[in-house]
């Protein structure tokens, strides 16, 4: 009907918005902002009309002891910047009260708040981002208007121009941001294919698994993270068969298909030239940069325990241009800012947020957590994108 016309793609466009946190160069830069300022009456309403939920106080006191541990290193340093803050802890909060301007647009719609519906609408949103992004790179005359319109990841025009030429570059979310979206809802949608999804959808869901996952691992080989993790629901005697009979095919000649594009393709080659040569491919020069990175060590006692409160180093019109230390792994990016200390409050409110919002499947929350280890191996991943959108719901599992 004339409702689900609307609300469907304003469902759909408002998770695009929220999931990848979507920036455009003018005011007023953060799409998410009416959003927020929204979510925060609504979570208001909500705590007046039910009072404040316990994994709401959590919460909360987490976000409070991890400000005072941050501002304790702040101020004991002498050379700080706030990054951290602003990119984990206000970003969660901003997320958090966002969440509740999500729930409300699927009620405005008539459509249920829960674990199925939000998997489907969000997975339907990767796809779209995805696809656009793929449309975006083969047409330069087009990239060059969206990179004017769109901030990606705070870097130039210029700059991006340079990477699209090696290769492809995620609109909304590039490069690792786009391998860690990627991932968690690859995992997510496998588990609603496999237990949670109604026969009449389940072609479309596997479609869009597909879809997620080729051209996901064109923009960010850390995809390669989510399809090996998700692929463990799949493993089943009641889906196994089905599943191969659609998969095993489709993989075959998408493989040959692309095979044939990475030959011709520069930008196509720089994702998927690891499948076919590692040792001669850019993620080999790459995984050995990473290992030298884990040589960089907090130097001293104070740096393990509180850090040096700075996260990274931006230009001074606010373009970025290295990492603290020159290190991206997420591990020791957290210790630099914020010592062991902060990195055990990090890992703490990652795993209560997991707990609480994926309460009725310890293998999800299982997967979701070896995710979350697993992608702070590479650079900073956090999951305060997706998590939030079933913590704050009523009821978040609905079984078909």
């Amino acid at each position: 009907d004339g409702k689900k016309v609307i609300g469907y793609p304003f469902i759909i466009f408002s998770l695009i918005i929220y999931i990848y946190f979507l920036k455009i160069n003018f005011f007023p830069v953060y799409l998410i902002l009416p959003y927020l300022f929204l979510g925060f009456v609504f979570f208001v309403f909500e705590v007046v009309k039910k009072g404040l939920a316990r994994k709401y106080f959590y919460y909360f006191f987490l976000i409070a002891i991890s400000v005072v541990l941050a501002s304790f290193s702040y101020i004991y340093n002498v050379d700080s910047d706030l990054f951290y803050v602003k990119e984990n802890l206000i970003l969660s909060l901003i997320l958090f009260f966002s969440a509740f301007s999500i729930k409300k647009i699927y009620k405005l719609y008539d459509v249920d708040f829960n674990f199925k519906n939000v998997v489907f609408f969000a997975s339907i949103a990767l796809a779209v981002q995805l696809i656009f992004s793929l449309c975006v790179n083969f047409l330069p005359s087009l990239f060059n208007v969206v990179i004017k319109i769109v901030n990606i990841d705070g870097l130039s025009s210029d700059a991006l121009q340079d990477f699209s030429e090696a290769r492809l570059v995620g609109i909304g979310a590039s490069f690792f941001a786009s391998g860690i979206i990627n991932s968690f809802f690859l995992i997510l949608l496998s588990y609603n294919i496999n237990f949670n999804c109604e026969r009449r959808n389940y072609f479309l869901l596997l479609t869009l698994y597909l879809i997620i996952s080729i051209t996901g691992i064109l923009f960010s080989r850390t995809t390669i993270i989510g399809i090996l993790l998700s692929s463990l629901f799949f493993l089943n005697y009641r889906n196994l068969f089905k599943v191969s009979l659609v998969l095993v095919p489709s993989v075959i000649l998408l493989f040959v298909y692309v095979r044939g594009l990475a030959e011709s393709n520069s930008q196509i080659a720089f994702g998927l030239d690891f499948l076919f040569n590692f040792e001669d491919s850019q993620a080999s020069s790459s995984f050995d940069g990473l290992k030298e990175m884990y040589e960089i060590l907090p130097d001293s006692l104070k740096t393990w325990i509180l850090g040096d409160a700075k996260y990274k180093i931006v230009s001074d019109n606010g373009e970025f241009l290295e990492y603290y230390k020159n290190t991206d792994v997420g591990y020791f990016r957290v210790i630099f800012y914020n010592g062991l200390i902060g990195l055990l409050f990090f890992l703490l409110m990652t795993f209560y947020l997991l707990k609480k919002s994926f309460y009725f499947s310890r293998f999800l929350i299982f997967l979701l957590l070896i995710c979350f280890l697993s992608l702070n191996l590479k650079g900073v991943a956090n999951i305060y994108f997706f998590c939030f959108l079933f913590f704050v719901m009523d009821s978040n599992f609905e079984k078909s």
